[in-house]
């Protein structure tokens, strides 16, 4: 008995059914330890649109439970796909990047300029995966402690290929002190090493292309700066 409601619990929670997801998603549960906040189990908590949705499954999988209750609940959601994408990743039934695009891993390289330029000593080699629908959400944290960046940029993709730019949110966080976050959609940032074809399209045609990013500015700082890079590729061939 203890093995049968086992399954039917994980079947339950994992893979729910249409009915199942409209009558639990709608519970709400209540954050407690002096918080009034209440929000549905399938409700992402500080999670920017952005972030939303260029989510992969693995991405998903791994949010913590502190910002999201119910992930197999927006999963299936959103789609059937997504849905078993996630519940096989949890039950560790499939490698997650079987969900990904089948580009695989892709270079990517970050590079900061302090005041003398973008050069190999203010850079860091990175790579990314696409999600399977061709999007993807990208982090790097560096930490800084003196002259602080006056452009980040990033720079991937190959001859081709098409890049879709949906932008990049900065995060400082002081060593002593509240985080500071800047979001810069992709009007705000400078593309090089690509053809423009449209609102935040780019068609590659140099070694790679850069996407450029200019901070909020500041002379000194001291701790880490987080860099989201939110963005879409379609990889020639």
């Amino acid at each position: 008995m203890r093995a049968l409601c086992r399954a039917i619990a994980v079947r339950a929670v994992a893979r729910p059914l249409p009915v199942e997801i409209e009558a639990f998603g709608s519970w709400r549960h209540d954050e407690n330890f002096g918080s009034a906040e209440v929000r549905t189990l399938a409700e992402p908590a500080g999670l920017h649109d952005w972030e939303r949705s260029h989510l992969s499954a693995h991405q998903l999988a791994s949010l913590p439970h502190a910002q999201l209750y119910w992930p197999f609940g927006l999963a299936w959601g959103v789609s059937d796909s997504l849905g078993e994408a996630v519940a096989s990743i949890f039950l560790r039934a499939a490698d997650p990047a079987a969900f990904d695009s089948a580009a695989g891993e892709r270079p990517l390289t970050v590079l900061w300029d302090t005041g003398a330029g973008f050069g190999e000593s203010t850079s860091a080699p990175s790579a990314y995966r696409l999600g399977s629908h061709g999007r993807c959400w990208h982090r790097v944290v560096l930490g800084v402690d003196g002259p602080a960046p006056r452009h980040v940029a990033f720079a991937l993709g190959a001859p081709g290929d098409v890049l879709r730019v949906t932008g990049v949110r900065l995060c400082w966080s002081p060593a002593a002190g509240e985080p500071e976050r800047q979001t810069l959609a992709a009007d705000a940032l400078t593309i090089q090493g690509a053809e423009r074809l449209g609102e935040g399209l780019y068609r590659i045609g140099g070694d790679c292309g850069v996407i450029v990013a200019t901070p909020d500015p500041r002379a000194e700082f001291r701790g880490t700066l987080q860099l989201d890079l939110f963005f879409a590729m379609l990889t020639e061939g």
